[in-house]
């Protein structure tokens, strides 16, 4: 399969993936994380989704509460609103995450 674009890039200290939508429809998550005290083991992974909210769901249920602190590096178009709804949902305003989803989703791409 051959990646169409990106739709996705997020960071968090150590790592980060990137989510690409795929010539099939798919979505794969394809990110790395260096895992500190264990000899610095680099684990990276791929991942497939049947689409961009599967993906996304799984995002939050994988990470809990804790994945608006990943910071979000870019957003494409296509997937703002779906990751808006997340955002707009979440309980603490003044989190400094959810500042910065905001301020990205806001933001009109630069790539």
């Amino acid at each position: 399969m051959k990646k169409v674009k990106k739709l996705l890039e997020v960071g968090v200290d150590g790592g980060g993936s990137e989510i690409f939508l795929m010539s099939d429809g798919s979505v794969a998550d394809i990110g790395s994380t260096m895992r500190m005290f264990d000899d610095d083991e680099i684990r990276s992974w791929e991942l497939q989704f049947p689409n961009f909210e599967a993906y996304w769901e799984d995002f939050k249920k994988s990470n809990g509460e804790f994945w608006v602190m990943f910071y979000p590096l870019f957003i494409d178009e296509d997937v703002k609103e779906i990751i808006r709804k997340s955002v707009d949902g979440f309980e603490s305003e003044d989190n400094w995450g959810v500042k910065t989803w905001r301020e990205r989703l806001d933001q009109k791409d630069f790539l």
